[in-house]
C-alpha cells in the first residue's frame, strides 16, 4: 500500500499527506487551521504543496545515494538547502 494513508471510519481510504490533511480538516470543520476563506486556505495549500515538492529534493538525493550507491550530482544538496532557507525565512516571520 501507500504511506501515508488514512482509513476513515466509513471505509474511505485516502493516501498522500496533503490530501489527508485537507480531508481531516474539512471533514471535522477544523477551520482554525484550514480556514474557509478561499485566499487564506490557498496560502495553507501553497505550503502543503511546497512541502510535497521541496522536501523530496533532499530525501531523494540521500535515499538514492544510500539505497543504490548513486553518487550525488554537483549542486543537488545546495538546491535542497536553498529550499529549506525559503521555509526557514517564512517560519521566522
Amino acid at each position: 500500500g501507500l504511506i501515508p494513508v488514512i482509513d476513515d471510519s466509513d471505509g474511505f481510504i485516502l493516501s498522500e499527506a496533503a490530501a489527508i490533511m485537507a480531508y481531516i480538516c474539512e471533514s471535522r470543520n477544523l477551520n482554525a487551521i484550514y480556514p474557509p476563506d478561499p485566499q487564506k486556505r490557498a496560502l495553507v495549500n501553497q505550503w502543503l504543496h511546497w512541502a510535497h515538492s521541496n522536501s523530496r529534493l533532499g530525501t531523494r538525493v540521500v535515499l538514492w545515494e544510500k539505497l543504490v550507491n548513486r553518487v550525488r550530482r554537483p549542486g543537488e544538496m545546495e538546491s535542497f538547502a536553498a529550499a529549506l532557507r525559503v521555509l526557514d525565512d517564512h517560519l521566522s516571520t
